[in-house]
């Protein structure tokens, strides 16, 4: 008897499995390929394209790691801008900042989003009931562009964005040209952090090339990692701004925002987590040291996760 596994590339030529339970769902939509299935000990995973995005049980890994720390490093967050996130679960997180009075989510997958709302409840909770939540679909590199010729401002933008591999939608949002409409959407305090693949010192390339995108449109530029168990390798954030200097932001400025966040709900982030996240190994930074070319639309660099052809399934 064969046991079925989720496989996924956490580097080239190194795997990482999840024994797959059931599959609950498995399709394509009109943007991408995607499975809710069962896996390990994790609950209900979302795959898409055939890699994980997110697990029952440390999603708020995650979502928490994304968020907070930005939050943390800000003066006021009013206003956010959410840049994917169709499972809900960045959302559910924004939606517990103080002082929150408006935010926007631009997703490209509709359907996704209704697919994930009925088998992913966890995720999303109660999110679309806030009368604060705007959401809309289209192509978000084209909303966001758009949205740079109006007047509107925020004061964070988040960027819950699938892998960037050759075949996603998600990959000319790690471009100098989206970065530079990015920073036209932003308060003269405001700051963006995106997810920026794995944290490998082996297979940094598109962390670094990320880092010095950002780099181009940004003042100041920071990343940090944290270990999310499901996706088998160190995951890596970066927060960028024009207006906040983040090694300016004291550790007492820092704890006291963060003693504003409701405690009680939050499972992965506190003030110690804060001040891990941002002490990158040394064989790490050496790593990130290396001279490496912007993303450019023309000039991508893309990683390579998904298991094109299954390894042979183990048997018992």
């Amino acid at each position: 008897m064969t046991k079925p596994y989720v496989f996924q590339h956490v580097a080239p030529e190194e795997l990482h499995a999840h024994l797959k339970h059931r599959s609950l769902l498995k399709g394509k939509t009109a943007v991408q390929s995607f499975e809710i299935a069962e896996v390990g000990h994790y609950g209900r995973a979302l795959l898409l394209d055939g890699c994980v995005q997110s697990t029952e049980h440390d999603e708020r890994i995650y979502h928490e790691s994304l968020l907070f720390p930005a939050y943390a490093y800000s003066p006021r967050v009013a206003s956010v801008l959410c840049l994917g996130g169709a499972n809900g679960g960045t959302l559910k997180q924004i939606l517990k900042l103080p002082h929150l009075e408006r935010v926007r989510l631009f997703d490209i997958d509709a359907e996704l989003h209704g697919i994930s709302r009925r088998l992913l409840p966890h995720m999303h909770e109660r999110t679309l009931e806030d009368p604060r939540v705007r959401i809309e679909f289209g192509k978000v590199f084209d909303m966001v562009a758009a949205l740079g010729e109006t007047r509107e401002r925020f004061d964070l933008i988040v960027a819950d964005l699938p892998d960037a591999t050759a075949e996603s939608y998600a990959t000319s949002l790690f471009s100098s040209e989206f970065y530079q409409n990015v920073s036209r959407l932003l308060s003269p305090h405001g700051i963006y952090v995106t997810q920026a693949g794995q944290a490998h010192f082996l297979y940094s390339r598109f962390l670094n090339r990320t880092l010095r995108t950002l780099g181009r449109e940004f003042a100041h530029v920071t990343p940090y990692t944290v270990t999310v168990p499901s996706y088998g390798c160190p995951w890596a954030f970066a927060l960028a701004s024009r207006g906040v200097d983040f090694a300016s932001v004291t550790p007492e400025t820092l704890g006291q925002r963060i003693r504003l966040l409701p405690e009680a709900t939050l499972a992965a982030y506190d003030e110690q987590t804060h001040a891990h996240m941002f002490h990158l190994p040394k064989i790490l930074r050496s790593a990130l040291a290396e001279d490496v070319p912007v993303n450019t639309l023309g000039r991508m660099e893309t990683v390579e996760i998904a298991v094109r052809a299954e390894p042979a399934s183990s048997s018992s």
